[in-house]
């Protein structure tokens, strides 16, 4: 499935590490068209064996999946106007953790153009919380072909 990351940089992070694995996993043995765009260029934690593009990039990235895993991200993407289907693996309640502005917040989570997949039943329950949204599928532990079976089981567009 041609995939599309949208990350803050390829640094060192545990959610870097998990995804570039995933990465690098699937594009040794297969076809599928991944790349990975950032915001910030810096060092690479683990040799990643696909492109590394800009932020600006994803407005040219049609009819694939544009995966975000954060909520600033994930407004990026829907700022995006390319025929993708953008998906916010919600890999940590950054609102809890820190200031946000309501309305932008809320926003963003509840445009329908954004379909948002959770890690955790309590991740679930925060946006239910936060703005009614039900998540298409929790996944707790990311796997990239877990979450390209749940896209091709809840295709809504």
């Amino acid at each position: 499935m041609k995939t599309m990351f949208l990350l803050d940089h390829t640094g060192f992070s545990e959610q870097n590490y998990v995804i570039f694995n995933q990465i690098n996993k699937i594009v040794v043995d297969s076809l599928e068209e991944i790349s990975v765009a950032v915001n910030d260029v810096s060092s690479k934690i683990v040799e990643l064996s696909t492109a590394i593009v800009n932020v600006a990039e994803i407005g040219c990235f049609q009819n694939g999946v544009l995966v975000t895993t954060n909520i600033i991200n994930a407004n990026q993407a829907l700022s995006a106007h390319a025929s993708s289907r953008k998906i916010l693996y919600l890999w940590d309640v950054d609102w809890l953790h820190g200031v946000f502005n309501y309305e932008w917040l809320y926003d963003t989570l509840s445009d329908d153009r954004l379909e948002v997949v959770v890690r955790s039943e309590p991740h679930r329950h925060a946006l239910l919380n936060l703005c009614g949204k039900e998540p298409i599928g929790i996944l707790q532990n990311f796997k990239l072909e877990q979450l390209w079976n749940l896209l091709e089981n809840t295709k809504t567009k």
